[in-house]
């Protein structure tokens, strides 16, 4: 096959990259990929950034896996084209986590009560949420909400086909010029406990269902929470659910509704906030769980049963969680110290989960090592990577278990020595791999600042882990007025990432802007919805092809 000679047409573009997400298990998949690949080496492509959700499984995949990962580097390698595999997604761990489910990232409860009756305890109730059935009102105006945008206007309460009443919410800016509809209040908390929002909810027509929310709030209105419970544009009645850890707060601004909506409707029935207690607990060293009585400490295993959530980590499957199945209870054994009506108190560590299930595995835990050596011996082996992208990016949550709470750190300080210890192992596993990092989570104009989503701590000083011959890969278009030199400042080289379902021609403005510093070395084609229509034309805006 005759290339063409695009080094002559961009000669300062050494990287002109593509980023292509696939699952290389079906045939078909590899076929398309393949195809993808031949289209861009005739326009000038010399590298493909490969995710796909099986690397960090390689050591429990069909055998006709390999045979495919070895059929799609033969043809990248005969197109003249790098392969450099993602790996090691601490902040979209579920791969990582599904060889251990109690890594994850999780928060602590701290003095939560248990009373017994009998052998088994639940919570103690420590939270109530006023006319959460949305029976008592004025008209249309609830009872005991501190906010209701819009009463008879644009949310009206109507009966519910589950008995009782429900708020149909529409005609959003008629009630808010912001198109904001929304239900919330004030509620008593207790101080790190683990509390459970629920809800039933449908939809219809909706314009603005990305931007449908359940929300608890501190009292700097700081989000407790960044679970997305994903409302389609037209569905039928599904109860959604969503969890938030009260940290030091003994009040707490809940809300229900919709933000920005444009057009169609939403219904509510069946609000409640519970308390969540064992949900999803956490056991691993660094996240352990302490029982007291009135005597003093209980002991697990004699005063009372082992404690685990069964389905912590399990559903769909290992390493995905879930928030609706029942909190596990407390066992008192009979031989034990614990008598009914006692009540003890407990702290352990829950898991915490973000967006619509993405997680982070915790970079304290010797076992989390474990499986990153282990990840990265097999993908030298399968792949035999010409480089490999250290995938850590939008990590949301960290800082928070015990392992972590040791260290008497930040997420930044503790990740920059994650990226020297991942650095020494990729080194050691593919010696000959350029090693690539995306740029958010070491961009101080981008996500590595303080207070960023759940993470306990600043981000600031993670970029002190890059190695010097890191090459990172910065999807900062818009700050990188700053983006691009503060990278440039550490000596480090640039790959633009650019396209990001766009507008191609965008990558024209980008590099006109780099060229006011040093080291931007190439570009990379990015899509996150699986475009690969616009290869060819972003080629010709990059480097002219």
């Amino acid at each position: 096959m005759l290339l063409p000679a695009v080094a002559l047409l961009a000669p300062t573009l050494e990287q002109r990259w593509l980023y292509l997400q696939t699952n290389l298990l079906p045939v078909a998949s590899v076929d398309r990929a393949i195809s993808i690949l031949e289209r861009a080496a005739k326009v000038g492509y010399n590298g493909v950034v490969l995710a796909d959700s099986k690397i960090a499984r390689l050591d429990n995949v069909p055998d006709g896996y390999t045979v495919n990962a070895k059929r799609f580097c033969d043809a990248a390698r005969r197109l003249k084209i790098e392969v450099i595999p993602s790996v090691l997604g601490v902040g979209w761990a579920d791969g990582m986590l599904s060889h251990d489910v109690n890594l994850i990232e999780a928060q602590p409860i701290r003095g939560v009560e248990y009373r017994f009756q009998g052998i088994t305890a639940r919570p103690v109730p420590t939270v109530k949420l006023v006319n959460g059935g949305l029976e008592e009102a004025n008209g249309d105006k609830l009872v005991g909400w501190n906010l209701q945008d819009g009463p008879g206007v644009s949310s009206f309460r109507e009966p519910s086909p589950k008995g009782g009443m429900a708020v149909r919410m529409e005609s959003f800016v008629k009630g808010n010029e912001g198109g904001n509809c929304r239900l919330s209040q004030v509620i008593d908390v207790k101080p790190w406990h683990q509390y459970r929002m629920q809800a039933w909810m449908k939809t219809q027509d909706l314009d603005g269902s990305n931007e449908v929310r359940m929300m608890a709030l501190d009292s700097n209105g700081k989000p407790l929470l960044s679970q997305d419970i994903a409302a389609q544009r037209t569905e039928d009645w599904r109860r959604v659910t969503v969890v938030f850890n009260s940290q030091a707060n003994a009040k707490v601004r809940v809300y229900w509704g919709i933000w920005g909506g444009r057009g169609g409707k939403l219904w509510w029935d069946g609000l409640t906030v519970e308390d969540a207690g064992l949900l999803n607990v956490v056991r691993r060293p660094g996240a352990p769980l302490k029982a007291a009585g009135i005597g003093g400490p209980l002991r697990e295993g004699v005063d009372f049963e082992p404690v685990s959530d069964p389905l912590l980590g399990k559903r769909p499957w290992d390493g995905e969680y879930t928030f609706d199945q029942d909190p596990p209870l407390l066992r008192r054994k009979t031989s034990g110290s614990i008598r009914d009506s006692d009540v003890v108190t407990v702290d352990a560590y829950h898991a915490v989960t973000t967006d619509q299930g993405k997680s982070a595995i915790c970079p304290s835990e010797p076992a989390t090592r474990r499986i990153e050596e282990r990840e990265l011996a097999e993908v030298s082996r399968v792949f035999g990577p010409d480089g490999l992208l250290l995938s850590l990016d939008e990590l949301r949550v960290a800082n928070w278990c015990g392992a972590c709470a040791a260290r008497k750190s930040t997420p930044g300080a503790i990740f920059a020595e994650e990226i020297n210890n991942q650095v020494s192992m990729a080194r050691k596993a593919s010696p000959r791999a350029r090693l690539c990092f995306w740029s958010d989570m070491f961009d101080p104009a981008h996500n590595a600042v303080d207070g960023y989503y759940l993470s306990n701590g600043t981000w600031s000083g993670s970029w002190k882990g890059l190695p010097k011959d890191a090459l990172v890969l910065n999807w900062n278009h818009g700050g990188r007025a700053k983006s691009l030199p503060f990278f440039a400042g550490l000596g480090l080289k640039q790959v633009l990432a650019g396209y990001y379902d766009g507008n191609v021609e965008d990558i024209k403005t980008w590099l006109a802007d780099a060229k006011a510093v040093k080291g931007v070395t190439g570009v990379m084609y990015t899509t996150w919805t699986d475009n690969y229509s616009n290869i060819e034309a972003f080629a010709k805006a990059a480097w002219g092809a």
